[in-house]
């Protein structure tokens, strides 16, 4: 059996620029979708305006809602309506 070539499994250039810069933004204390600086509580860096909190280690972001301030906003409306569009 032959195995995958690593260039199989590399993201798209367009994508993985896009996760370097959400990376680089939350390591720098912004939210990569509404470019709003995040409001720190419980060691948790959180939008105050998404209400998502993010986690950033090298080559990889983790995000999450935040329990206390989750919600939905202009910018994750667009994100949804530019999605369906797209279907």
């Amino acid at each position: 059996m032959e195995k995958p070539s690593r260039k199989a499994n590399a993201a798209p250039a367009g994508l993985r620029l896009q996760a370097e810069t959400a990376i680089g933004q939350a390591g720098e204390g912004f939210c990569p979708l509404c470019n709003v600086p995040f409001r720190v509580h419980d060691g948790v860096g959180c939008c105050p305006c998404c209400g998502d909190s993010y986690r950033a280690e090298p080559n990889r972001i983790e995000m999450r809602k935040c329990s206390e301030h989750g919600c939905d906003c202009e910018h994750w409306e667009a994100v949804w309506a530019s999605r369906s569009q797209s279907l």
